[in-house]
């Protein structure tokens, strides 16, 4: 079950964390290995960051483990939240868009 609000979510974050610290999109995918593209794409919640990108964007934005961990509690919330009000409604037809 893939969670799409986390992608977002986390994208977010990063992105405002990534320019609090005066951190262009360039550097950090320089620091990642990316394309300007896939970073894009994680920033704006389209793609998920691998989980080995992931440790490196921890160290690079100082990234605040109290703040990841409400992150992944609120994304995982608010899905549930949101499948079952699609079940509740019993709407078969949107139950592959919870996004």
């Amino acid at each position: 079950m893939v969670n799409p609000l986390l992608a977002q979510m986390l994208g977010n974050y990063f992105k405002s964390r990534r320019k609090e610290l005066g951190i262009t999109q360039k550097q950090l995918k320089d620091k990642l290995g990316f394309s300007a593209q896939f970073l894009g794409h994680i920033e704006s919640g389209k793609a998920m960051i691998p989980e080995a990108a992931f440790q490196i964007i921890i160290n690079e934005l100082s990234l605040s483990q109290e703040e990841i961990t409400r992150i992944y509690s609120d994304a995982s919330r608010r899905y549930i939240e949101k499948v079952f009000s699609l079940a509740n409604q019993g709407s078969n037809a949107n139950a592959v868009n919870v996004g």
